[in-house]
């Protein structure tokens, strides 16, 4: 039953509605919505109600719902258009008389207008509808599986082509959030990684096996997420550790703006693209589709000429996938994260992403192999092979537990760093197609002896008598490795290109600041999102199961969240990197191991 509507009075003050409306009027999605429902062939003619309302009016209410931190429901949303000033209901395009406002105090009446109005938005939000062809209510996994099995060309082609507008009219309202000039000194570096939205909580008989039932939104999707972080899509996680969340709901994968690797506070941390997807441990369509509508959108400037390549950082949830690899360095971004611990199947932890470089530039059967081994994401002389195949994306948190733990990988990269292979050039697509049609990636290296990072007996004059720096002791004669003779082009296999790093070396103190910073700034603007004082968004339990007025439900408090970081932001020069390192030398005693330079 909705509840009973007051008399209107003038309780959403004036700033409150210019924000919201400006929102709404800026991303131009009520003229979208117009234009799709004339193109259906969607008629809205006569009055559907007592009030002829107007989509900019409803879209306005939720928006301003929402940056309150109140429950958007269709009830809620009647519930404010009645208690807008006159001024503000023509400013929308709504006229409300006395009449009209009195006649809605009663519960029957009220009811009666609630039924119109909920009628009225559903018509319009049709366009929008990614499953219209599936129930809003709940039903059994398998009922819901017999139904999409029974899903024609027709029913899949439209609801293809209206998660297409959602998905456009989402972005719209973030894009619309983003002030002019709030990006001004912004090169293009993001952060992309997902939140869940839950739609429903797991009661009796809910579940994801064929028996039980789901929840009655038909794009949200089971989730099970344990105590270790580990993400589930089933039920088969019950049992195997502690619980933390359970239920079904929806995934919002956002790419965040940031600052550069050193200096991430020079922009303001803004959502600027997102996409809409039932829970998984890493969408990384998503990813590459947030990319793409923020390019789409003019939100990521062009990189400028010898500018530093840009980089996208993500969790260890989105590794694994070639296609994902290509994509990323396609669009010009460089990856950036951490490893997991790579386990057998008794639990022993195995070596770390250690992969030869292979044969593949060999133009005959007895030509050299190129001979860097790519550890980690990095190259490194093959006479550094023995230092190789640790684990060394590690958290200064965890590092600190052991009592010599810091001043132990420091001591690691102090003998593995000089090794790192040099470049000449960086990660850029050959012209040919490989075997599999594809282009290959490829990377000029050069030899850290040749550079004078270390002494080898096969680079005759370069730094040989230099004391102070490594020493590599090859066992192989100097035509074995392409790579020897000085420089070598090497043509990255499926498994490098996956775990490839070449903004900066992966377990190098450089890293592990970077990364740490972004990954924690990135936690908290998901935390700001759903804090209370700012959209209060925890979950989307309440309102219509229908996933349209959902969706924009969820990038609404992303505009909030937009909206708040912008005001009063002020940049921030603090280089997180030089400081971190001078904290280390200050813990360590003496100067921590540096990342060389590489050119």
């Amino acid at each position: 039953m909705a509840p009973i509507c007051t008399i209107p009075r003038p309780s959403w003050s004036d700033a409150i509605f210019d924000e919201a409306r400006k929102i709404i009027k800026r991303s131009n999605v009520v003229v979208m919505i117009a234009e799709w429902m004339h193109y259906d062939g969607i008629r809205t003619g006569g009055r559907s109600s007592k009030s002829a309302f107007t989509l900019e009016a409803v879209l306005t209410m939720t928006a301003m719902l929402v940056s309150c931190g109140c429950p958007v429901t269709y009830a809620a949303i009647l519930r404010g258009l009645y208690e807008l000033t006159d001024t503000q209901l023509r400013r929308v395009g709504m006229v409300l008389t006395v009449d009209e406002r009195a006649a809605v105090v009663e519960q029957k009446a009220f009811q009666r207008e609630y039924s119109r109005f909920w009628m009225w938005c559903e018509l319009r939000l049709r366009v929008i509808d990614p499953s219209p062809h599936l129930e809003a209510r709940r039903v059994t996994n398998h009922a819901r599986a017999e139904r999409i099995a029974r899903t024609t060309a027709a029913e899949a082609a439209r609801a293809a082509r209206n998660a297409e507008r959602l998905h456009k009219v989402c972005n719209a309202l973030l894009w619309a959030s983003i002030a002019p000039g709030a990006l001004d000194d912004y090169a293009g570096h993001l952060v992309a990684d997902g939140s869940i939205f839950p739609v429903s909580q797991l009661e009796a008989g809910m579940g994801s096996k064929p028996g039980k039932k789901r929840a009655a939104a038909p794009g949200a999707g089971f989730y099970l997420r344990q105590r270790s972080h580990e993400l589930h899509t089933n039920d088969t996680g019950i049992g195997q550790g502690t619980i933390g969340k359970i239920g079904h709901g929806f995934e919002a994968t956002v790419a965040t703006s940031m600052g550069s690797l050193a200096q991430p506070g020079l922009v303001p941390r803004l959502a600027l693209a997102m996409a809409l997807h039932a829970p998984t441990a890493g969408s990384t369509s998503s990813v590459l589709r947030c990319i793409d509508t923020a390019q789409e959108n003019g939100l990521i400037p062009p990189r400028r000429r010898r500018a530093a390549p840009r980089t996208l950082t993500v969790d260890m949830g989105y590794l694994g996938s070639t296609d994902f690899a290509r994509g990323i360095l396609e669009r010009g971004y460089h990856l950036l994260h951490a490893y997991p611990n790579r386990r057998t199947t008794r639990g022993a932890v195995r070596g770390a992403y250690t992969f030869a470089s292979t044969d593949t530039d060999r133009r005959s059967v007895d030509a050299p192999n190129p001979g860097p081994i790519m550890d980690s994401g990095e190259f490194y002389c093959p006479a550094a092979a023995h230092l190789l195949g640790e684990h060394v994306t590690k958290r200064r948190r965890d590092l600190a537990t052991s009592s010599d733990g810091i001043a132990q990988h420091d001591r690691r990269l102090a003998e593995r760093l000089p090794f790192v292979m040099g470049r000449t050039t960086g990660l850029y697509q050959g012209t040919k197609p490989d075997s599999s049609g594809r282009r290959p990636w490829k990377i000029g290296l050069q030899c850290p002896a040749a550079q004078g990072r270390v002494r080898c007996p096969l680079m005759d004059g370069v730094a040989a008598r230099d004391t102070t720096i490594p020493e590599a002791r090859p066992t192989w004669a100097r035509e074995q490795y392409r790579c020897c003779s000085g420089q070598v082009v090497v043509t990255l296999t499926e498994q490098q290109l996956k775990t490839v790093q070449a903004a900066l070396t992966p377990g190098s103190w450089e890293h592990t600041l970077a990364l740490e910073n972004r990954r924690a700034l990135t936690e908290s603007k998901f935390a700001h999102t759903k804090n209370r004082s700012v959209s209060g968004m925890t979950s989307v339990n309440h309102g219509p199961r229908r996933e349209p007025l959902m969706a924009i439900t969820i990038a609404l408090a992303l505009v909030a969240s937009n909206v708040s970081m912008q005001k009063g932001f002020i940049p921030d020069a603090t280089n997180v990197l030089r400081n971190g390192m001078k904290y280390l030398d200050r813990d360590l005693g003496h100067r921590a191991t540096r990342r060389p330079p590489l050119t």
